[in-house]
């Protein structure tokens, strides 16, 4: 039904995607928020890799959800939100990574992302931040979105 895959899955014509900035304000104002970098600061390997991914899953089944994740961020926002619904994915998802490794834990994440994106389309708590994105670059024949739990302003 669904992917979430933890690498930029867009980029802006117009240099730092207005998206990131977004996320970066989301974030609760603490030491240890996670960074969200320029997407023209990964490394290379990151960026190919994740549209990689997410064309050769388009092809293999076309009807697929796919969005864009940041799991460090999407923890934080759900961890400090204090919406009941997303609450409640927070307490699954804890429970979930409480004692996965790095990898298994953004893997899990990102699938989190991925199951809210289906189950909450039309969540006024969650949106798709590409529809905010003014001059997207998308790599797919088809849309991607990104799916985070960031209520709309």
């Amino acid at each position: 039904m669904a992917a979430g895959i933890d690498a930029p899955l867009m980029w802006s014509k117009r240099g730092n995607r207005q998206i990131d900035e977004k996320i970066r304000k989301a974030l609760p104002d603490t030491l240890n928020a996670p960074r969200v970098l320029a997407v023209n600061s990964l490394w290379g390997s990151v960026t190919v890799q994740g549209v990689l991914l997410g064309k050769h899953l388009r092809e293999a089944w076309n009807c697929l959800e796919i969005t864009e994740t940041h799991p460090n961020a999407l923890l934080h926002l759900l961890k400090h939100s204090q919406e009941s619904e997303i609450q409640k994915i927070y307490a699954i998802a804890e429970r979930l990574i409480a004692k996965l490794t790095d990898h298994k834990r953004d893997a899990t994440l990102s699938a989190v992302a991925a199951l809210a994106m289906v189950r909450c389309p039309k969540s006024p708590n969650w949106q798709n931040l590409y529809e905010h994105e003014p001059c997207p670059v998308q790599p797919f024949n088809t849309s991607v979105i990104y799916w985070m739990p960031i209520p709309p302003l």
